[in-house]
């Protein structure tokens, strides 16, 4: 026979789980279902722990569709490189492998201070405006030779489904 406290807690987590999954329908992935800390085996904490992970798991795919499609909106000719918010490439677009001389899939964890000469520069513009249209710079290669290359450079934020930033979007507009 369950005890009150049982009941109460498999009330509450009825409750929460209803609210993370209608929240997850509206991809709003800020909502996790609680835990019985009182009794780390109770049942119903494997269900919270499966769809909190779940939850995480759609989040970040929500996000990779998200970079995805500014990818494939970039300007006609460019290339686009999708950052997270500490400047850590995510996403290249293939035609990236033109200037870095690998492969896109491997620029990929790099950093953004590894691709632009004058990074300082551009981060703090960017802080500031919020976005930078037509910025002239060098890019450098990632291979052995770290050529640089003059190009024009567009720079916006990457917004989450809450309004937060989660990265930005460099899209090298031309070679000059």
């Amino acid at each position: 026979m369950e005890n009150d406290k049982d009941i109460l807690f498999q009330e509450i987590i009825d409750e929460q789980i209803r609210r993370v999954t209608n929240a997850m329908l509206r991809f709003d992935f800020s909502y996790r279902v609680p835990t019985c800390e009182d009794d780390p085996d109770h049942p119903l904490n494997y269900i919270a722990e499966c769809l909190n992970t779940l939850n995480e798991d759609y989040e970040r795919t929500a996000i990779s569709v998200n970079m995805m499609d500014l990818l494939i909106d970039a300007p006609a000719g460019s290339i686009g490189i999708v950052s997270n918010q500490y400047g850590r490439i995510r996403l290249a677009s293939s035609n990236a492998e033109k200037i870095f001389n690998i492969k896109a899939n491997m620029v990929s964890g790099k950093n953004l201070k590894d691709i632009l000469k004058n990074y300082n520069t551009i981060y703090k513009k960017f802080k500031e405006e919020r976005s930078i249209k037509n910025f002239s710079t060098q890019l450098l290669s990632l291979d052995k030779m770290r050529k640089s290359i003059n190009v024009l450079v567009d720079i916006n934020e990457i917004k989450n489904v809450h309004g937060d930033i989660e990265g930005s979007i460099l899209y090298i507009i031309k070679q000059i």
